[in-house]
């Protein structure tokens, strides 16, 4: 009886689970650090592809490959990882796809040609497709449905995009010093090792940051905003926050852009910048949890390599249509085909209508209390199929034993 019962359930629910003595605090842990470094494998690169151009020998068409190797492995990889995961466990695929990540680290650190760091940009990729859908359905499945699993994602989702952005640009910021500044000064100056040391240690700061005081309530569950707490609202917030962040570029002039001998109107564009980042990750938390639970728990690695692989295709296909819109504008400077601030603008309205648009039609479509029933009733069905296996197991076994019993007399 008992092996009947197994064998109707997933494969990483019969052990897979972790094991009670570990914190629920260590895995949140775990995974938020993988996926801040999967997103810190995303943009890391862009400040160090004028010195891997010259060092490398890449040509200026070519130079782009660093950065579209990986994103090819990484969305090629999420769905294959998501049924790995359901086939041979969630927490195997997710150690393989952070040992994938590291080999593959080295290999991009020590490259000596061209032909190396894209095999490892490629091989970074395929660790992240790895990691990205197993580590959503370990904390999915490890932190109960409610509030618990609400705050986790909070922290896995939006604490991670946020930190990945400081820790990139600030880090970065330091190195730049570190680095531009050891021809004079030398490499063994106090000032350059510093400057070196902290660009390099700043993540795990952010690290610690993300993971210590993104666990107050106050992120997104205070209770006293309770009336901003709910889903659906949150994820048009968020998507109205990114949006109104597009429309403030495409408001943005020459001038206001810093486009002047004298660099005055920065301030307007980083205000834009910042509030178009803030509302990606507040955004995304009440979508991954609204998804999780529209599903089995046993279909929660599949879905979440659904999620991301959606979520990187439709950033490429608004990627592509902002550019197609961009280089229309394109007009002779002195012999050169250049973007004009035309282009940008009708790029920065686009992404504004697709967010609109979005908002629009998760107001309109989407009605918490339905699907609230729909889950409601999932949920009772699911609890009350094993009790219905038991009693039949337990009839079946009771009738066998009174045959037994009349044939003996």
């Amino acid at each position: 009886m008992t092996s009947n019962k197994k064998s109707r359930l997933p494969p990483y629910q019969l052990g897979e689970h972790v094991s009670p003595s570990v914190h629920l605090n260590c895995v949140l842990l775990t995974t938020t650090v993988v996926n801040f470094l999967d997103l810190l494998q995303l943009s890391f690169v862009l400040f160090a592809l004028p010195n891997i151009q010259q060092a490398l020998g890449f040509t200026s068409e070519d130079i782009n490959w660093v950065l579209i190797v990986y994103n090819i492995t990484f969305a090629a990889f999420l769905l294959i990882a998501g049924q790995l995961g359901q086939r041979f466990g969630l927490e195997k695929i997710f150690i393989a796809g952070t040992a994938t990540l590291t080999i593959s680290n080295v290999i991009n650190t020590t490259a000596p040609n061209k032909a190396a760091l894209l095999a490892g940009r490629a091989i970074s990729g395929v660790g992240a497709g790895l990691t990205a859908p197993n580590g959503l359905a370990i904390l999915s499945n490890t932190f109960p449905d409610g509030d618990s699993r609400n705050k986790a994602l909070a922290i896995y989702t939006a604490c991670g995009p946020l930190g990945s952005t400081i820790g990139t640009v600030v880090g970065s910021l330091l190195a730049f010093y570190g680095l531009n500044d050891s021809s004079r000064s030398g490499w063994t100056s106090a000032a350059v090792l510093t400057g070196i040391i902290l660009g390099r240690e700043l993540q795990y700061v952010v690290l610690h940051l993300h993971t210590t005081l993104c666990q107050s309530p106050g992120l997104l569950y205070n209770p006293n905003c309770r009336v901003f707490s709910g889903e659906k609202n949150i994820l048009v917030a968020g998507l109205a926050i990114t949006a109104a962040g597009a429309v403030a570029w495409a408001f943005a002039t020459p001038g206001r852009a810093g486009g002047t001998s004298h660099g005055e109107g920065y301030w307007y564009s980083i205000v834009a910048a910042i509030i178009f980042v803030i509302g990606s990750p507040v955004a995304l938390v009440p979508t991954q949890s609204i998804l999780l639970r529209q599903v089995e728990a046993g279909n929660h690695a599949v879905a979440g390599a659904l999620f991301n692989t959606a979520y990187q295709v439709g950033a490429s296909v608004i990627l592509a249509g902002a550019n197609a819109l961009m280089n229309r504008s394109r007009e002779n400077v002195q012999g050169v085909r250049q973007v004009t601030i035309d282009g940008y603008l009708n790029a920065f309205w686009l992404i504004a209508g697709m967010l609109g648009a979005a908002a629009l039609t998760v107001m309109v479509c989407y009605w918490p209390g339905k699907d609230g029933l729909v889950e409601k009733q999932m949920e009772e069905a699911y609890a009350a199929e094993p009790l219905a296996v038991d009693k039949v197991e337990k009839i079946k076994d009771a009738t066998a034993s009174a045959g037994s019993i009349a044939e003996t007399r």
